[in-house]
């Protein structure tokens, strides 16, 4: 044996060893191996089977689920409303058992999109992507619409929660905007006033209620000032039992052209508190209008007012402006969208997310017996129009008031036709000095004469109704109660339009 050489007995052989193992690995993994390719082949295949199903189904949707053993009650709240309206669903909605039910999607049907946006993105951009949608799927029936949305309900009473108020002037499309809020959240709203006026009571069934049970809660600023309903010094059919038991944080700050706002109050007083009939030429005093359109001028006035000082006492998110005209544009995604801000604005996020829901709203809010815009009622009965009523010296008359407190700010100028120019004191003579004069009084008595006429009213219906009032009321309670009267309608064919004015004349 050489020396500095270590041998091993059949060093030779024991050398082969790995490459006889290799060899014999090789030979029995053959098989599992070869399994396991094809098996990972089979998946890669069934994974490309399914995806171009898929990318089938996204581009060509005329395909439909034929046999579902559910009932259309089952399968509408399995199928999200969100879901129904990005897919065109259509679900019958007249079964009460289970039977087979097909489901079509149509070929008009669009694949719901989906939304990346930064954080700094308003509100108002998705509630315009939501109305542009919408535009683009087939707009629905009255019927459908009534199938679908029709339903509405009171919320359960929470203590804890407070309702929006919807802040007007009268006249302002209160009545009509309300309808809007009930069908496109769902919930009713309700009146501050908590008077069930049988006129509106099939249209708003919430009118009496003043209390958690409403999402919004109507009110007007000549009879609730804006620091009484933050204080929560509210009627007492607001605080009864289950009612409210905190001051108002949020508002809905609603404003209509002013001239349309004062003709469609006029003509309310005029028929004892209609909201569909028109003025009747035979009833209409163009000298007695004149004189109430410059005190309902100086309240349109006040009420704008108001809106300033809410503003500057909540905070930003707890306002929300919205003009009337907005609501009743013909532009489809305008109106809409103004809709979708009020409905989120209420906390109907999960409403406001089905953009159809809010174009059936339109659909459903339109009542013959709450709009007076009626082509026909004004053929038949040749009413005066608004054009009829305003003359150019009134109008502008109106305007000097309007303009300096802040109409013109909104957008809102003198009815079409009319060029308000301003007025010169120097060389107009005794005349102008004469009508200045009588400008400033009016102005002055415009401010004190509605409380003084709405108290003189309340002590005269608690004299007639002195058993069920107990005693006579003085004071702004008079002149609030007064005007609570007033609203639900006056006395003959001028109610107590009269009555606000005599002090002026």
């Amino acid at each position: 044996m050489a020396s500095g050489r270590w041998r091993v007995p059949g060093g030779r052989n024991l050398a082969k060893i790995p490459n006889v193992l290799y060899r014999a690995s090789t030979k029995t993994n053959a098989l599992p191996r070869k399994i396991a390719v094809t098996r990972m082949l089979a998946f890669c295949s069934c994974l490309a089977a399914l995806g171009w199903v898929w990318s089938s189904l996204q581009l060509n949707k005329n395909y439909r689920l034929d046999r579902i053993p559910l009932s259309s009650a089952a399968l509408r709240d399995l199928l999200s409303m969100e879901m129904q309206a990005s897919y065109n669903l259509v679900v019958p909605h007249d079964s009460t058992s289970p039977f087979s039910l097909p489901i079509i999607l149509s070929s008009s049907s669009h694949s719901p999109t989906t939304t990346t946006s930064s954080s700094s993105s308003s509100s108002s951009s998705s509630s315009s992507s939501s109305s542009s949608s919408s535009s683009s799927t087939p707009p629905l029936s009255r019927e459908e619409c009534s199938l679908r949305y029709g339903a509405r309900r009171f919320l359960d009473p929470n203590p804890n929660f407070t309702p929006a108020v919807l802040y007007s002037y009268p006249g302002s499309g209160n009545t009509f905007t309300r309808l809007l809020i009930d069908h496109a959240t769902g919930v009713y709203t309700g009146a501050i006033l908590g008077v069930n006026d049988p006129r509106l009571a099939e249209a708003l069934p919430g009118q009496s209620h003043c209390d958690s049970s409403v999402i919004a809660i109507k009110a007007h600023p000549k009879q609730f000032r804006p620091l009484k309903l933050l204080a929560g010094q509210l009627p007492d059919n607001c605080q009864a039992e289950g009612g409210l038991r905190q001051g108002f944080e949020r508002f809905i700050l609603l404003s209509r052209d002013p001239y349309a706002a004062i003709w469609s109050e006029y003509q309310r007083r005029l028929n004892n508190g209609s909201h569909h009939q028109a003025a009747d030429p035979a009833a209409f005093d163009p000298e007695h209008f004149g004189r109430v359109a410059m005190v309902f001028a100086q309240e349109y006035v006040t009420t704008l007012e108001n809106f300033e000082f809410l503003k500057t006492k909540l905070p930003r998110h707890d306002i929300l402006s919205v003009k009337y005209e907005d609501l009743t544009t013909t532009d489809v995604l305008t109106r809409e969208a103004v809709l979708h801000d009020i409905v989120t604005f209420l906390g109907a996020t999960k409403e406001a997310k089905d953009s159809r829901r809010c174009s059936c709203a339109f659909t459903l809010a339109d009542r013959p017996d709450t709009r007076r815009t009626r082509e026909e009622d004004k053929e038949v009965r040749k009413a005066v129009t608004r054009e009829e009523a305003y003359t150019p010296e009134l109008a502008c008359d109106m305007w000097e008031l309007l303009e300096e407190g802040g109409a013109g700010r909104l957008g809102y100028s003198p009815p079409p036709g009319v060029t308000c120019v301003e007025r010169k004191e120097e060389g107009e003579g005794e005349e102008m000095a004469v009508r200045k004069e009588s400008w400033e009084r009016g102005r002055r008595k415009a401010k004190e004469g509605g409380a003084r006429a709405g108290e003189k009213e309340g002590r005269r219906r608690r004299r007639e109704d002195a058993e069920e009032e107990g005693k006579e009321g003085k004071g702004p309670i008079g002149g609030r109660e007064g005007g609570r009267e007033g609203d639900e309608g006056g006395e003959g064919k001028e109610g107590r339009i009269r009555i606000r004015v005599s002090r002026m004349q």
